[in-house]
């Protein structure tokens, strides 16, 4: 699947995580984008796998999920393809102890905030501000 990032109204989307019935984000193409199993995004999302499985669109994932689907899509468009910036999100980042983005966003246990850390790494990278 070809990303192609959409601002639009100054969010970033990517219309292909989408459901295109329901214009929610899907899970099981979220996970595809991101380059990890959806049990891995499932436990970043906060819910149970079997549960994100059988309803990929549930409504109540829709804010994480969209927080993952705009970081991506910033890193896509800065980094310049989709395979640049799954390599971010999986490669050691000083900035996060070593550790890497995904496993930030994705240990809830150690890193209760830890997704919300990693998009504001990436909102201001566009800006110029280190991260």
């Amino acid at each position: 699947m070809a990303l192609k990032p959409v601002n639009h109204a100054g969010v970033w989307l990517l219309p292909e995580v989408r459901d295109p019935t329901t214009g929610r984000i899907d899970a099981r193409k979220l996970a595809r984008a991101l380059g990890v199993k959806q049990a891995q995004l499932a436990r970043a999302l906060g819910v149970d796998r079997r549960v994100l499985a059988s309803k990929p669109t549930l409504p109540r994932i829709q804010a994480r999920a969209g927080m993952l689907e705009r970081t991506l899509a910033i890193l896509v468009d800065y980094l310049g393809s989709e395979e640049a910036a799954r390599a971010w999100f999986h490669a050691p980042n000083p900035n996060l102890e070593g550790r890497t983005a995904w496993e930030v966003c994705e240990d809830t246990a150690h890193y209760p905030k830890g997704l919300e850390t990693v998009v504001r790494m990436v909102e201001r990278v566009p800006r110029g501000i280190p991260s």
